[in-house]
């Protein structure tokens, strides 16, 4: 999908109320099913018990905010999500979901004032971006890693998962995950966190996906002075 209105377009009321169907008619589960799967609880116990519960956190591409919400639950007093369905945002579960692009994350300030502070875009201490680039064509993918790296604060994580090309459908189905699955490899992803200074924290991806045989998530920190 390579335009940001092609995309809430494909993430309308539908796409959260019925699930949808790929070019080939085959059924792609959508939200319906996922609202009430477990995996968006146990992906905010398992970022929480690696990296805490202090500081600002948001979810990008949150939906209606199951993950939000199941931070609270877990002990975070500072989450909010940011989503590209107007619909989706207009019908949260809770609080703190506002509507912006990934691609565009770096610069929401300019157009939301709960994503701005002393004039400035945010910049959180927490990032999670789960199953979200798999949606973006190649092109916008890079545009939105480079935007996730600006928009982390300095000491700050990112915990990012895709379904990459080269997973194969056990491993996809091992992972309880479902969604687009990405155009680009697991090796393509990490040189383009590495080009926008996002360096993979091997002790504390270890940590989360070890204990869940999860192997399409990593943990990332930015180094210092990236651009």
């Amino acid at each position: 999908m390579a335009s940001a209105k092609e995309r809430q377009e494909w993430f309308d009321q539908d796409f959260f109320t019925q699930g949808r169907k790929d070019e080939r008619g085959r059924s792609i589960k959508g939200a319906k099913r996922d609202q009430d799967s477990p995996h968006y609880k146990f992906m905010a116990i398992a970022v929480t018990q690696v990296l805490g519960t202090e500081g600002s956190w948001l979810d990008i591409g949150c939906g209606m905010g199951w993950t939000v919400q199941h931070l609270r639950d877990c002990g975070v007093k500072n989450a909010e999500g940011v989503e590209i369905s107007q619909w989706a945002v207009d019908n949260a579960v809770c609080e703190g979901i506002y509507h912006g692009d990934v691609v565009r994350l770096h610069r929401l300030g300019h157009e939301n004032a709960n994503l701005k502070v002393s004039g400035e875009s945010k910049r959180w201490d927490r990032i999670l971006c789960d199953r979200v680039l798999g949606y973006l064509e190649p092109i916008d993918a890079g545009k939105a890693i480079k935007a996730l790296s600006l928009s982390l604060a300095p000491d700050g994580y990112l915990v990012c998962a895709i379904i990459c090309s080269d997973h194969k459908s056990e491993e996809v189905r091992r992972n309880g995950a479902w969604g687009r699955k990405s155009l680009r490899s697991k090796e393509w992803y990490v040189g383009k966190f590495r080009k926008n200074g996002l360096v993979v924290d091997e002790e504390k991806t270890r940590a989360i996906v070890e204990p869940r045989s999860w192997d399409c998530v990593w943990v990332l920190w930015r180094e210092e002075g990236a651009r």
